[in-house]
C-alpha cells in the first residue's frame, strides 16, 4: 500500500541510495554487495510489518481521516511481508 510505505519512504530511499552507492564501488567484493542488498531487503520487509501492524491498530475514525475503509485496512494488514 503506497500510503503506508510513503510514511518512511524518505528514510528507505536514503538507505537504498547508500546501498546503491556502496554497491557501485568496484573495491567492494561481490559478497559484500550481496550482503548490502540483503540488509536493504530485510529493512524493507521490517518496515512493511511495522507499518501494517500500525495500520491494523488504527481506530475507525482515524482510518476515515486517511481515506481508508476498515475492510481496505484489514486487507492491507493481512498481506505477507514480502508483498
Amino acid at each position: 500500500m503506497h500510503t503506508i510505505d510513503q510514511h518512511n519512504g524518505a528514510s528507505l530511499s536514503r538507505h537504498a541510495a547508500i546501498a546503491a552507492e556502496l554497491s557501485a564501488q568496484a573495491r567492494i567484493p561481490v559478497m559484500s554487495r550481496v550482503a548490502i542488498e540483503l540488509a536493504h531487503l530485510i529493512a524493507r520487509w521490517s518496515h512493511r510489518v511495522n507499518s501494517r501492524r500500525a495500520l491494523a491498530s488504527l481506530e475507525p475514525h482515524m482510518l476515515r481521516d486517511i481515506g481508508l475503509t476498515q475492510e481496505a485496512a484489514l486487507r492491507e494488514s493481512e498481506k505477507p511481508f514480502w508483498r
